[in-house]
């Protein structure tokens, strides 16, 4: 994934404060970015919540009843999907 600093004086800081911190610019850029995140008052959850939070939704997302259709999904587009004209059911 990329991104393009248009402005030279914005790349040039970036670059000084990855330079002083020892950190990628990568690294330097995201800081930057997730401090901007905190003073604007959408502080992102620490990344050991994240995954608690994924895990709980993986857990109750497991723990829905299952479906008695065991066709594939491919089978399901052909036959609930579609009539034999190929055209989407309305």
């Amino acid at each position: 994934m990329g991104l393009s600093i248009k402005r030279e004086d914005t790349e040039t800081l970036a670059r000084r404060v990855a330079a002083l911190t020892g950190e990628s610019l990568t690294d330097a850029i995201h800081a930057a970015l997730e401090e901007r995140m905190k003073q604007l008052g959408h502080a992102l959850p620490p990344a050991d919540r994240r995954d608690a939070d994924m895990q709980a939704w993986f857990a109750a997302l497991d723990a829905r009843p299952r479906t008695a259709d065991v066709r594939g999904w491919r089978q399901i587009e052909e036959e609930d999907l579609y009539g034999p004209d190929g055209q989407p059911i309305a």
